[in-house]
């Protein structure tokens, strides 16, 4: 009876002691999620024609080390290696941006659009600032319909207590919240805001190489606006400079 005792306590022991070291092994791994950039919503003119441009952002997965480092930094613009040199030693991920998809050499690249101003109306849409939030015009106006057009994505990754990516596991993505898919119709016409700004330019041009002071040589700015009478929509609007 003794020995059957003993037996059970020496299995126990062993029982609490692999569980242990099991936790103890486990604690050290951790789940760390990243978030991406969201697309932003576009502007249109009064036909659907879209007002701003789009071109692919990437974003790749750094992982800790070296090797990491190494294999991201012929592709990261010069004003992001900075950052990627200071966080080379850091024991978790982070996401990057790079130059181009990198996904065929083996390394975690999404994409993201990037929403710019293009030349048409840049004075009335505005300018956006280093975070892609509007600071001005109507992408200020307007800004928290736009900033929620994309999806909200995460990437998680698995990792073990020396930084890398639990056997077997691979980084996910995810969407975390759906976007809108959202953007600004305007009564704006494309074509006939490109006439007017060219009109205008024009007219300035033409005012101070051939008209004398007073009459016009002197003028350094104007404006025009183009209204459709019977809604009172704006059609076309230029400001110089």
């Amino acid at each position: 009876m003794l020995v059957l005792l003993a037996g059970v306590v020496l299995c126990r022991t062993y029982w609490v002691g692999q569980q242990t070291a099991y936790a103890a092994s486990a604690g050290g791994q951790s789940v760390q999620t990243l978030a991406l950039p969201r697309a932003r919503g576009d502007f249109y003119d009064r036909t659907g024609r879209r007002l701003t441009g789009l071109s692919p952002q990437y974003y790749a997965l750094c992982l800790p080390g070296d090797a990491g480092y190494t294999a991201l930094f012929p592709y990261v613009p010069y004003a992001e290696q900075s950052l990627l040199y200071e966080r080379r030693n850091l024991a978790s991920p982070f996401l990057i941006q790079v130059d181009r998809d990198l996904t065929a050499q083996g390394i975690t690249t999404c994409t993201v659009p990037q929403h710019f101003g293009g030349s048409t109306a840049a004075h009335l849409l505005g300018y956006l600032d280093s975070e892609g939030r509007g600071v001005s015009g109507l992408e200020k106006a307007y800004d928290d319909l736009l900033a929620a057009s994309g999806d909200a994505r995460t990437v998680t990754c698995f990792m073990t207590a020396q930084g890398r990516l639990l056997t077997d596991t691979s980084p996910l993505v995810a969407v975390e919240t759906p976007g809108t898919g959202q953007g600004v119709r305007l009564t704006l016409d494309a074509d006939l805001q490109k006439t007017l700004q060219t009109a205008l330019q024009n007219q300035m041009d033409t005012l101070r190489t051939t008209k004398g002071i007073g009459a016009g040589r002197e003028v350094r700015a104007g404006a025009a606006v183009v209204v459709d009478v019977r809604t009172g929509g704006i059609l076309a609007a230029a400001s110089l400079p």
